[in-house]
């Protein structure tokens, strides 16, 4: 992490008025209007909410971040709702993972987080059904489906209208095996998505899976796991 985006962290997910508009001003300084980088991107909304919560005056730059971010979480959950609905006609068992869950069970806020696309995980021993499902709703995946045959926990697949979502058969790279998927879904609770009934992990388990994602090592690596783990606590 440098010290940009160590400087945004604070902006994003300070708990003062003071502090954290100087982290704010701080970061200004090092990066200009339009430098960011994509890690640095992603906070932006995170740092417009938290500055108005605590009582500073709105930033034009800052509520463009936050309007984009809630226009594109908002096609994205509609989709993810036409998904989750058609596993549900088929009777597959459904949970939201990580952006889709955090926004909507701990952020409560559509426009808080950007997010690159919609995780849904279903039981392992039902993601063929679930590929097939999807398929014939019109959703486009990898037509061989070699992930089912390699060690991938999850595959992209693209909706009808061109945004993306990830079919998981297991929540976590870490843990691929069905009795830890169980338990997740053991102790999962009720969501609602666009007025598409699924779940999404407890808090605790939320947290765990927050922080071992967090950790991994990623193209698009972030900071924002950060904020992440201190909203759920």
């Amino acid at each position: 992490m440098d010290a940009a985006e160590t400087l945004l962290l604070g902006a994003a997910g300070g708990l003062e008025a003071e502090p954290s508009l100087a982290a704010w001003r701080a970061f200004r300084e090092r990066v200009k209007e339009g430098d960011e980088n994509i890690a640095v991107r992603r906070l932006l909304p995170l740092v417009c909410r938290n500055l108005l919560r605590l009582g500073h005056p709105r930033d034009p730059y800052l509520s463009r971040a936050y309007a984009q971010s809630l226009g594109a979480n908002a096609r994205m959950m509609d989709d993810a709702a036409r998904a989750l609905r058609t596993l549900q006609q088929a009777s597959i068992r459904t949970m939201v993972l990580k952006g889709a869950a955090l926004l909507l069970a701990h952020y409560r806020d559509l426009g808080a987080r950007p997010m690159a696309d919609v995780d849904i995980l279903v039981p392992s021993d039902r993601a063929t059904e679930a590929l097939d499902a999807l398929e014939a709703g019109g959703w486009r995946g990898d037509p061989s489906r070699r992930w089912l045959q390699a060690e991938s926990h999850a595959a992209n697949l693209m909706s009808p209208s061109g945004l993306s979502v990830d079919l998981h058969r297991h929540a976590t790279y870490e843990a691929r095996f069905a009795a830890a998927d169980d338990r997740f879904f053991e102790d999962s609770v009720p969501l609602e998505v666009s007025g598409a009934l699924t779940s999404a992990m407890s808090a605790g388990d939320q947290l765990l899976h927050t922080l071992v994602h967090g950790q991994r090592w990623s193209i698009a690596r972030s900071p924002i796991w950060v904020i992440d783990a201190a909203t759920i606590l």
